[in-house]
Protein backbone atom coordinates (compact mmCIF):
# COMPACT_ATOMS: atom_id res chain seq x y z
CA UNK A 1 0.00 0.00 0.00
CA UNK A 2 1.60 3.51 -1.13
CA UNK A 3 0.88 5.62 2.03
CA UNK A 4 1.97 8.88 0.10
CA UNK A 5 -1.59 10.50 -1.45
CA UNK A 6 -1.67 13.67 -3.56
CA UNK A 7 -4.25 16.03 -3.53
CA UNK A 8 -5.57 17.31 -7.10
CA UNK A 9 -4.79 20.92 -6.72
CA UNK A 10 -4.22 22.69 -9.95
CA UNK A 11 -1.01 24.88 -10.60
CA UNK A 12 -0.77 24.48 -6.23
CA UNK A 13 -3.15 26.85 -6.23
CA UNK A 14 -3.77 27.34 -2.43
CA UNK A 15 -7.09 26.53 -0.70
CA UNK A 16 -8.91 27.15 2.15
CA UNK A 17 -7.75 24.80 4.80
CA UNK A 18 -10.06 21.68 5.67
CA UNK A 19 -10.88 20.33 8.69
CA UNK A 20 -9.36 17.10 9.43
CA UNK A 21 -9.97 13.66 10.51
CA UNK A 22 -9.22 12.15 13.74
CA UNK A 23 -6.47 11.00 13.22
CA UNK A 24 -4.77 13.83 11.77
CA UNK A 25 -1.36 14.27 13.43
CA UNK A 26 -0.41 17.84 11.24
CA UNK A 27 0.74 19.57 8.71
CA UNK A 28 4.49 18.93 8.37
CA UNK A 29 7.15 21.37 6.22
CA UNK A 30 10.01 19.52 4.88
CA UNK A 31 12.86 21.99 3.71
CA UNK A 32 15.94 20.40 1.60
CA UNK A 33 18.41 23.14 2.13
CA UNK A 34 20.50 21.58 -1.31
CA UNK A 35 24.23 23.25 -2.93
CA UNK A 36 22.00 23.71 -6.17
CA UNK A 37 18.38 24.39 -5.08
CA UNK A 38 16.24 25.03 -1.88
CA UNK A 39 12.93 22.87 -1.84
CA UNK A 40 9.61 22.63 0.21
CA UNK A 41 7.27 19.60 0.38
CA UNK A 42 4.40 20.38 2.97
CA UNK A 43 1.97 17.66 3.75
CA UNK A 44 -0.65 16.48 5.74
CA UNK A 45 0.52 13.30 8.63
CA UNK A 46 -2.29 11.15 9.30
CA UNK A 47 -1.84 8.03 11.72
CA UNK A 48 -0.51 4.75 10.91
CA UNK A 49 1.84 6.70 8.20
CA UNK A 50 -0.61 8.39 6.12
CA UNK A 51 0.78 11.21 4.16
CA UNK A 52 -1.18 13.36 1.85
CA UNK A 53 1.64 16.02 0.12
CA UNK A 54 -0.80 19.57 -0.54
CA UNK A 55 1.79 21.52 -1.35
CA UNK A 56 5.77 21.61 -3.41
CA UNK A 57 7.90 24.21 -4.62
CA UNK A 58 11.64 24.44 -5.66
CA UNK A 59 13.77 27.46 -5.70
CA UNK A 60 17.45 27.84 -7.22
CA UNK A 61 20.09 29.05 -5.43
CA UNK A 62 23.55 28.09 -6.86
CA UNK A 63 25.60 27.94 -3.50
CA UNK A 64 27.79 25.55 -5.39
CA UNK A 65 28.56 27.38 -8.38
CA UNK A 66 28.98 30.61 -5.41
CA UNK A 67 31.82 28.27 -3.74
CA UNK A 68 33.45 26.94 -7.07
CA UNK A 69 34.78 30.81 -7.86
CA UNK A 70 35.45 31.06 -4.36
CA UNK A 71 39.13 31.56 -3.69
CA UNK A 72 38.79 31.00 -0.18
CA UNK A 73 36.20 28.52 0.10
CA UNK A 74 33.62 30.64 1.51
CA UNK A 75 30.49 31.22 0.21
CA UNK A 76 30.03 35.09 -0.44
CA UNK A 77 27.52 37.53 1.11
CA UNK A 78 25.28 37.53 -2.43
CA UNK A 79 24.75 34.40 -2.40
CA UNK A 80 23.75 34.19 1.42
CA UNK A 81 21.60 36.97 0.95
CA UNK A 82 19.96 35.12 -2.07
CA UNK A 83 19.45 32.05 0.07
CA UNK A 84 17.85 33.55 3.30
CA UNK A 85 15.20 35.26 0.30
CA UNK A 86 14.80 32.06 -1.09
CA UNK A 87 14.01 30.58 2.37
CA UNK A 88 12.00 32.94 3.66
CA UNK A 89 9.84 32.62 0.74
CA UNK A 90 9.33 28.78 1.42
CA UNK A 91 8.58 29.22 4.63
CA UNK A 92 5.71 32.10 3.90
CA UNK A 93 4.55 29.26 1.52
CA UNK A 94 4.30 26.89 3.93
CA UNK A 95 2.92 28.34 6.70
CA UNK A 96 0.21 29.66 3.61
CA UNK A 97 -0.90 25.96 3.28
CA UNK A 98 -0.95 25.42 7.04
CA UNK A 99 2.36 24.12 8.23
CA UNK A 100 3.11 24.45 12.07
CA UNK A 101 5.46 22.01 12.29
CA UNK A 102 8.87 22.76 10.34
CA UNK A 103 12.22 20.34 9.21
CA UNK A 104 15.36 20.93 7.10
CA UNK A 105 18.37 19.42 6.39
CA UNK A 106 21.22 20.99 4.52
CA UNK A 107 23.74 19.26 2.15
CA UNK A 108 27.19 19.34 0.63
CA UNK A 109 28.30 22.80 0.04
CA UNK A 110 27.46 23.38 4.04
CA UNK A 111 30.15 20.74 4.53
CA UNK A 112 32.83 22.09 3.01
CA UNK A 113 32.42 25.60 3.00
CA UNK A 114 34.44 27.34 5.78
CA UNK A 115 31.42 29.50 6.37
CA UNK A 116 29.11 26.38 5.79
CA UNK A 117 27.66 26.41 9.46
CA UNK A 118 28.13 30.03 10.46
CA UNK A 119 25.86 30.79 7.09
CA UNK A 120 22.96 27.68 8.31
CA UNK A 121 23.38 29.30 11.59
CA UNK A 122 22.28 32.72 10.19
CA UNK A 123 19.18 31.15 8.08
CA UNK A 124 18.55 29.23 10.87
CA UNK A 125 18.21 31.68 13.18
CA UNK A 126 16.45 34.65 10.82
CA UNK A 127 13.26 32.01 9.71
CA UNK A 128 13.39 29.99 12.73
CA UNK A 129 13.43 26.81 10.80
CA UNK A 130 15.14 23.77 12.72
CA UNK A 131 17.89 23.93 9.95
CA UNK A 132 20.88 20.85 10.55
CA UNK A 133 23.87 20.06 8.10
CA UNK A 134 24.12 16.22 7.96
CA UNK A 135 27.05 13.93 7.16
CA UNK A 136 26.37 12.28 3.06
CA UNK A 137 25.94 8.87 4.83
CA UNK A 138 22.58 10.63 6.26
CA UNK A 139 22.11 12.41 3.06
CA UNK A 140 22.28 8.70 1.44
CA UNK A 141 19.52 7.58 4.50
CA UNK A 142 17.28 10.40 3.77
CA UNK A 143 17.10 9.99 0.08
CA UNK A 144 16.28 5.81 0.86
CA UNK A 145 13.22 6.54 3.11
CA UNK A 146 12.24 9.07 -0.10
CA UNK A 147 12.64 6.01 -2.73
CA UNK A 148 10.55 3.70 -0.41
CA UNK A 149 7.36 5.98 -0.89
CA UNK A 150 7.92 6.81 -4.65
CA UNK A 151 8.43 2.87 -5.62
CA UNK A 152 6.38 1.20 -2.89
CA UNK A 153 6.32 -1.80 -5.44
CA UNK A 154 9.57 -2.79 -4.38
CA UNK A 155 10.32 -4.61 -1.75
CA UNK A 156 12.81 -2.71 0.77
CA UNK A 157 15.63 -5.21 0.71
CA UNK A 158 15.73 -4.97 -3.06
CA UNK A 159 16.16 -1.82 -3.70
CA UNK A 160 19.37 0.03 -4.26
CA UNK A 161 19.03 4.33 -4.05
CA UNK A 162 20.99 6.75 -5.76
CA UNK A 163 20.69 10.23 -5.30
CA UNK A 164 22.74 12.86 -6.74
CA UNK A 165 23.01 17.05 -6.52
CA UNK A 166 25.14 19.66 -7.06
CA UNK A 167 28.45 18.96 -5.60
CA UNK A 168 27.84 14.85 -4.64
CA UNK A 169 25.98 11.18 -4.71
CA UNK A 170 24.97 8.69 -2.93
CA UNK A 171 24.51 5.20 -3.64
CA UNK A 172 22.96 3.28 -0.82
CA UNK A 173 21.31 0.29 0.58
CA UNK A 174 20.16 -1.55 3.08
CA UNK A 175 21.73 -5.16 4.13
CA UNK A 176 21.18 -6.93 7.55
CA UNK A 177 19.10 -4.34 8.38
CA UNK A 178 21.43 -1.89 8.26
CA UNK A 179 22.02 1.57 6.03
CA UNK A 180 25.41 1.01 3.32
CA UNK A 181 26.06 3.86 1.34
CA UNK A 182 28.37 4.83 -1.33
CA UNK A 183 29.63 8.31 -0.97
CA UNK A 184 30.39 9.98 -4.12
CA UNK A 185 32.57 12.66 -4.69
CA UNK A 186 31.00 14.56 -7.57
CA UNK A 187 27.73 16.39 -8.79
CA UNK A 188 26.89 18.35 -11.43
CA UNK A 189 29.03 21.62 -10.07
CA UNK A 190 31.71 19.75 -9.73
CA UNK A 191 32.14 17.71 -12.62
CA UNK A 192 31.41 20.83 -14.77
CA UNK A 193 34.37 22.35 -12.88
CA UNK A 194 36.66 19.70 -13.62
CA UNK A 195 35.91 19.58 -17.07
CA UNK A 196 36.47 23.69 -17.61
CA UNK A 197 39.84 23.19 -15.40
CA UNK A 198 41.23 19.85 -16.63
CA UNK A 199 39.45 19.03 -20.19
CA UNK A 200 39.70 22.25 -21.39
CA UNK A 201 42.64 24.46 -19.28
CA UNK A 202 40.57 27.19 -18.62
CA UNK A 203 39.26 28.50 -15.04
CA UNK A 204 35.40 27.92 -13.78
CA UNK A 205 32.92 30.40 -14.52
CA UNK A 206 29.45 29.70 -14.98
CA UNK A 207 29.22 31.90 -17.94
CA UNK A 208 32.39 30.22 -19.42
CA UNK A 209 30.36 28.74 -22.89
CA UNK A 210 30.63 25.01 -22.72
CA UNK A 211 28.56 23.31 -25.86
CA UNK A 212 29.15 22.11 -28.15
CA UNK A 213 31.42 19.16 -26.50
CA UNK A 214 33.49 16.98 -28.75
CA UNK A 215 33.71 13.11 -28.43
CA UNK A 216 37.17 13.68 -27.35
CA UNK A 217 36.15 15.87 -24.63
CA UNK A 218 33.84 13.81 -23.33
CA UNK A 219 36.07 10.85 -23.25
CA UNK A 220 38.48 12.58 -20.87
CA UNK A 221 36.08 13.93 -19.02
CA UNK A 222 34.84 10.21 -18.31
CA UNK A 223 38.32 9.19 -17.58
CA UNK A 224 38.58 12.19 -14.97
CA UNK A 225 35.47 11.25 -13.23
CA UNK A 226 36.40 7.15 -13.52
CA UNK A 227 39.76 8.35 -11.23
CA UNK A 228 37.48 10.05 -8.80
CA UNK A 229 35.02 7.24 -7.93
CA UNK A 230 36.08 4.26 -6.51
CA UNK A 231 34.01 1.18 -6.33
CA UNK A 232 33.73 -0.47 -2.85
CA UNK A 233 33.31 -4.46 -2.39
CA UNK A 234 29.96 -4.17 -0.78
CA UNK A 235 28.42 -2.00 -3.65
CA UNK A 236 29.85 -4.33 -6.56
CA UNK A 237 28.22 -7.60 -4.85
CA UNK A 238 24.91 -5.35 -4.17
CA UNK A 239 24.48 -4.19 -7.80
CA UNK A 240 25.17 -7.83 -9.16
CA UNK A 241 22.40 -9.12 -7.27
CA UNK A 242 19.53 -9.42 -9.73
CA UNK A 243 16.76 -9.65 -7.65
CA UNK A 244 18.19 -5.20 -6.70
CA UNK A 245 16.42 -2.46 -8.52
CA UNK A 246 18.13 0.62 -8.53
CA UNK A 247 15.87 3.55 -8.03
CA UNK A 248 17.53 7.02 -9.02
CA UNK A 249 15.15 9.96 -7.22
CA UNK A 250 16.03 13.85 -8.59
CA UNK A 251 13.39 16.79 -9.56
CA UNK A 252 13.11 17.52 -13.29
CA UNK A 253 16.34 18.78 -13.60
CA UNK A 254 18.11 16.04 -11.97
CA UNK A 255 20.65 13.96 -13.91
CA UNK A 256 18.31 11.10 -14.31
CA UNK A 257 15.41 13.25 -15.20
CA UNK A 258 17.39 14.67 -18.63
CA UNK A 259 18.80 11.29 -19.45
CA UNK A 260 14.68 10.07 -19.19
CA UNK A 261 13.78 13.07 -21.31
CA UNK A 262 16.60 11.91 -23.82
CA UNK A 263 15.43 8.86 -23.62
CA UNK A 264 11.76 8.79 -23.80
CA UNK A 265 10.74 6.40 -20.34
CA UNK A 266 11.77 6.13 -16.34
CA UNK A 267 13.36 3.37 -16.55
CA UNK A 268 16.34 2.94 -18.92
CA UNK A 269 19.17 1.24 -19.52
CA UNK A 270 23.00 1.95 -20.03
CA UNK A 271 23.16 1.26 -23.62
CA UNK A 272 20.39 3.32 -23.63
CA UNK A 273 22.40 6.54 -21.72
CA UNK A 274 25.44 6.11 -24.15
CA UNK A 275 23.30 6.18 -26.88
CA UNK A 276 21.74 9.19 -25.95
CA UNK A 277 25.42 10.67 -25.24
CA UNK A 278 26.16 9.91 -28.94
CA UNK A 279 23.22 11.15 -30.08
CA UNK A 280 23.47 14.30 -28.43
CA UNK A 281 27.19 14.88 -28.74
CA UNK A 282 28.31 18.61 -30.82
CA UNK A 283 25.05 20.13 -30.29
CA UNK A 284 24.49 23.80 -29.45
CA UNK A 285 23.09 24.99 -26.08
CA UNK A 286 19.94 25.79 -28.53
CA UNK A 287 19.52 22.60 -29.57
CA UNK A 288 19.40 21.37 -25.99
CA UNK A 289 17.41 23.51 -24.51
CA UNK A 290 14.67 20.79 -24.89
CA UNK A 291 15.73 19.24 -21.62
CA UNK A 292 16.42 22.36 -19.63
CA UNK A 293 15.47 25.90 -20.50
CA UNK A 294 17.32 27.39 -17.82
CA UNK A 295 20.32 25.36 -17.93
CA UNK A 296 21.12 23.70 -21.39
CA UNK A 297 25.01 24.23 -20.89
CA UNK A 298 25.75 21.22 -18.69
CA UNK A 299 23.19 18.82 -20.37
CA UNK A 300 25.97 16.58 -21.71
CA UNK A 301 27.90 17.24 -18.48
CA UNK A 302 24.96 15.44 -16.92
CA UNK A 303 24.57 12.61 -19.52
CA UNK A 304 28.38 12.00 -19.35
CA UNK A 305 28.23 11.39 -15.74
CA UNK A 306 25.52 9.25 -15.54
CA UNK A 307 26.82 6.88 -17.97
CA UNK A 308 30.64 7.23 -16.63
CA UNK A 309 29.23 6.12 -13.09
CA UNK A 310 26.79 3.14 -14.50
CA UNK A 311 29.53 1.98 -16.49
CA UNK A 312 31.68 2.15 -13.88
CA UNK A 313 29.46 0.55 -11.08
CA UNK A 314 28.25 -2.09 -13.25
CA UNK A 315 24.61 -0.76 -13.25
CA UNK A 316 22.85 -2.15 -16.07
CA UNK A 317 19.20 -0.22 -15.63
CA UNK A 318 17.79 2.21 -13.55
CA UNK A 319 14.56 3.53 -11.96
CA UNK A 320 14.01 6.73 -12.17
CA UNK A 321 10.99 8.94 -9.43
CA UNK A 322 10.77 12.07 -9.83
CA UNK A 323 10.74 13.94 -6.42
CA UNK A 324 11.22 17.43 -4.78
CA UNK A 325 14.93 16.61 -3.52
CA UNK A 326 14.88 14.69 -0.82
CA UNK A 327 11.80 16.42 1.29
CA UNK A 328 9.76 13.14 0.76
CA UNK A 329 12.49 11.64 2.92
CA UNK A 330 12.91 14.18 5.42
CA UNK A 331 8.71 13.57 6.43
CA UNK A 332 9.01 9.85 5.94
CA UNK A 333 12.47 9.72 8.57
CA UNK A 334 10.99 9.64 12.01
CA UNK A 335 14.03 10.52 13.42
CA UNK A 336 12.98 14.17 12.61
CA UNK A 337 10.05 14.42 14.24
CA UNK A 338 10.62 12.35 17.46
CA UNK A 339 9.24 15.79 19.38
CA UNK A 340 6.20 16.46 17.78
CA UNK A 341 5.23 12.38 17.60
CA UNK A 342 5.74 12.29 21.50
CA UNK A 343 3.30 14.23 21.77
CA UNK A 344 0.44 12.25 19.40
CA UNK A 345 -1.16 9.24 20.64
CA UNK A 346 -1.60 8.05 17.28
CA UNK A 347 2.12 7.80 16.28
CA UNK A 348 3.66 5.98 19.05
CA UNK A 349 5.83 4.24 16.49
CA UNK A 350 7.61 5.32 13.32
CA UNK A 351 5.08 7.02 11.40
CA UNK A 352 5.89 5.73 7.81
CA UNK A 353 5.63 2.05 6.83
CA UNK A 354 5.82 1.05 3.04
CA UNK A 355 3.03 -1.31 3.93
CA UNK A 356 0.09 -1.82 6.75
Amino acid sequence: MNLLLKRNNAANERFDLPSYPIDHVGTRAAFDIGSGKFKLLVADVYGKGRIEEKFSKIIRVDLAKDLAKSSDRTLSESIQKKALTALKELKNDAEAYGATQFQGVATDVFRKAKNGEACLKSLRDQTKIPLKVVSQKEEGMIAFHAALALAPEIEENNMVVWDTGSSSFQIVSKENNQYVVYEGPLGVVTTTKAFLEKVRGISYSEKEPINPITLAESQKLAGIIRDKIVQPAWLKGCLSDSKKTVVCIGDSGSIFSIAAKAIGTNRFTLDQVRSAVQSHMGLSNENLMKFSSSSPQTIMIRLVLLSTVMESFGIHEILFKESSGSTLGILTSPRFWIQEDSKSKLLNFPFFSKRV
